[in-house]
């Protein structure tokens, strides 16, 4: 790296909770001088109190410039019509996803606004 980007010596967050596709960004955003930090386990998204504790355990205090964030699982990315999915197909294609979401951007919330900055990338 030779030129200092707005990202040098800040932390991004990869939240990856399904299909592994970010692991490209991950290393671009570690190219542009940041520090990267990564939560895969679906398992710490029960609640809000879970994805709190998962969030201090991975970043500490910090609250991280740039989160990215990846729920696409093989539910929501499998090809079948709407009338063919059954209710738990559904729940786990696009309503959990959904309610995962709004946890980790609640919890975000409460990190980022304090620090006045930080941009969210939603993938799905």
């Amino acid at each position: 790296m030779t030129a200092e980007t707005p990202l040098a010596g800040r932390t991004a967050l990869i939240v990856e909770l399904g299909l592994p596709l970010l692991g490209g960004i991950a290393e671009g955003l570690e190219d542009a001088g940041a520090t990267v930090a990564a939560l895969r386990d679906p398992g710490v998204m029960g609640d809000v109190g879970a994805v709190r504790a998962a969030l201090n355990d991975l970043l500490g205090d910090t609250a991280p410039a740039l989160v990215v964030l990846s729920l696409l699982g093989e539910a929501s990315t499998a090809i079948r019509s709407v009338e063919a999915t059954d209710l738990a197909t559904w729940r786990a294609a696009a309503v959990d996803p959904i309610r995962v979401a709004m946890r980790l951007l609640t919890v975000l919330g409460e990190r980022m606004k304090p620090a006045g900055a930080g941009a969210v990338v939603f993938l799905a």
